[in-house]
């Protein structure tokens, strides 16, 4: 199945929130991985917030992930949920954060701390740090281990990976138990995952809009995406696009109610389109769309975003029903690594998962993001 432009028939369809105003530079909240933006990463980090004493740790974040330019305003962390102990608050002295750029990526980043910086690191937080407590909960926890930046950090890729470093300052006497959500790459199946709700239909049919097979993606492999039951052969098209932060001017993800579809929401970012044919197994109708992704080695940890849409003019005023926001990445080396260490004097430190895998904390960056 070929892509293509999107039809101007549905740009005039889209045109009036497209055309609703909104600032020049919108700010907007990035998730990274964007497969962790409506659920649970796969994994979990103790760090940095294990140690109390001292410690060092740094994350690096793949450019890849974050895009060509952002202006970072603030970036956070969340609990890990997996795990069903509270935790508790901390307020840790001597504490400082940096940011900045590093000439590795995560599959090169190396344990000696120093061979991981490029430059100056700027400073963003300096003294007594407060943690805040953690309760139980189910689903994806609020971003609130947060760092607001006094002066925004204009991050470009063509510097290298975003670096953050965490230091308190000594040496560790003690653990305690502070995990975060984090994401363990794999080297042999892409990721996927559902964002949103779907849009309803008068005829109040349950369907799905899904990537059912994350193992094909991966450079050489195919992308496949799934709609099923629905009560009737509805004109329908897949909506891909390479942001779920911003379409245009406007911040995602969008509520449609101002336009007449109340319940539905625009997800991602309508950069092309392909039609989805709709066939009849059984009492519903279903349809798939699969397409060769290209050998191309560049490819790799490309996040791409997709979206049913179904034209039905008994629905809502608009016309139209559109599926949760699906988001999609190719296998590569991961969106991010981290080192960590015990003792903040120390040289060097040890991978999060060791050698197995490249993985690090979700982190979700504030600002004019991309």
């Amino acid at each position: 199945m070929r892509l293509r432009p999107i039809p101007s028939a549905l740009l005039f369809s889209i045109i009036p929130f497209v055309a609703a105003p909104a600032p020049l530079q919108a700010q907007g909240k990035k998730v990274i991985p964007a497969v962790a933006t409506a659920s649970d990463a796969n994994d979990a980090s103790y760090f940095p917030f294990v140690y109390e004493g001292g410690s060092r740790t740094q994350h690096l974040v793949s450019g890849k992930y974050i895009g060509s330019t952002a202006l970072i305003q603030s970036f956070a962390y969340r609990r890990d949920t997996a795990n069903k102990n509270a935790f508790g608050a901390r307020s840790i002295p001597n504490f400082t954060v940096s940011i900045g750029y590093s000439n590795m990526t995560p599959s090169t980043m190396s344990t000696t701390f120093a061979n991981n910086r490029a430059g100056t690191m700027a400073i963003v937080f300096q003294g007594t740090y407060n943690r805040p407590a953690q309760p139980v909960l189910s689903g994806p926890a609020p971003f609130n281990v947060a760092f607001k930046l006094t002066t925004p950090f204009v991050y470009q890729q063509a510097k290298g990976s975003l670096l953050i470093e965490f230091v308190e300052t000594g040496q560790a006497n003690q653990k305690n138990e502070y995990l975060l959500d984090a994401f363990r790459n794999s080297t042999t199946s892409g990721a996927t995952a559902t964002i949103g709700v779907n849009g309803p239909f008068k005829s109040a049919e349950r369907y799905t809009f899904t990537c059912p097979d994350a193992n094909a993606l991966t450079p050489g492999g195919s992308l496949t995406l799934t709609a099923s039951g629905l009560a009737s052969q509805y004109p329908a098209a897949i909506l891909f696009g390479f942001s779920n932060v911003t379409f245009g001017q406007i911040p995602l993800p969008f509520d449609m109610t101002a336009v007449g579809a109340q319940g539905n929401f625009v997800y991602n970012s309508i950069d092309l389109a392909a039609p989805l044919p709709l066939v009849q197994v059984g009492n519903t109708w279903s349809g798939t769309l699969k397409f060769p992704i290209p050998a191309d080695k560049s490819l790799a940890d490309l996040t791409l975003f997709a979206q049913g849409i179904f034209i039905d003019a008994a629905s809502n005023a608009f016309g139209s029903v559109w599926s949760n926001g699906v988001a999609m990445t190719l296998v590569g080396e991961g969106p991010g690594q981290l080192v960590y260490q015990s003792d903040s004097t120390s040289a060097s430190g040890g991978f999060l998962f060791g050698s197995q895998a490249t993985g690090a904390p979700v982190i979700e960056l504030t600002g004019s993001v991309q």
